[in-house]
């Protein structure tokens, strides 16, 4: 009976991943659609686009591909006529990522950086060893100051409460009478959860 419950409670917990890795999948994509809201381009979002622009020399060779990538993000985005003169020059003479990512104080741009700059890296089709390094250092820095033990409390502690709350509105729903609660039951046994 206790590998019975043991393979529920892994049959449980492998749902809650899915249900939590789903969320996680449109976070994502509600960050990476936030970065492109057509509010004003701060001085966070902007130096977020400046230190994206520097993957764009990191192999000193800045691509047609890389260009129109800048190119896009320019048009795309309502940048005032100075932060667009300021993109310009940057895509033409690289700029120290260190002296930009202090102007970067909101984390939901910090947390965007590695991932716009990746888009940029890959732009041509090649990731050169020199983009790599970037992207290593920027992740780096973008990450340097996170309490990491208070983000895993915080995921562990999120983990538990989705546990418990699939496990309460399973059971829940689960027959227990009659034909359907002895078949549920026997599959349960079986090692298959009918109510997955």
């Amino acid at each position: 009976m206790a590998y019975f419950q043991l393979l529920l409670a892994i049959k449980n917990f492998h749902a809650i991943i899915k249900d939590i890795a789903f969320k996680i999948i449109l976070a994502e994509e509600n960050m990476q659609q936030h970065a492109f809201d057509q509010d004003n381009v701060g001085t966070s979002k902007f130096y977020m686009f400046r230190c994206v622009i520097t993957m764009a020399h990191a192999d000193n060779i800045i691509t047609p591909e890389e260009r129109e990538y800048v190119d896009n993000l320019i048009k795309k985005l309502p940048f005032t006529q100075e932060q667009v003169q300021r993109l310009l020059a940057d895509l033409e003479e690289p700029q120290n990522i260190g002296e930009l990512l202090p102007y970067i104080n909101e984390p939901k741009y910090r947390g965007q950086i590695v991932y716009f700059a990746r888009l940029l890296a890959y732009r041509d089709g090649n990731l050169h060893p020199s983009e790599q390094e970037l992207l290593d250092k920027m992740h780096l820095e973008v990450t340097k100051n996170l309490d990491m033990e208070a983000i895993q409390k915080d995921v562990h502690d999120y983990v538990t409460t989705e546990m418990i709350k699939h496990e309460v509105a399973m059971d829940a729903k689960r027959p227990d009478k009659g034909l359907s609660g002895l078949l549920d039951t026997f599959m349960l046994w079986c090692g298959i959860d009918l109510m997955d």
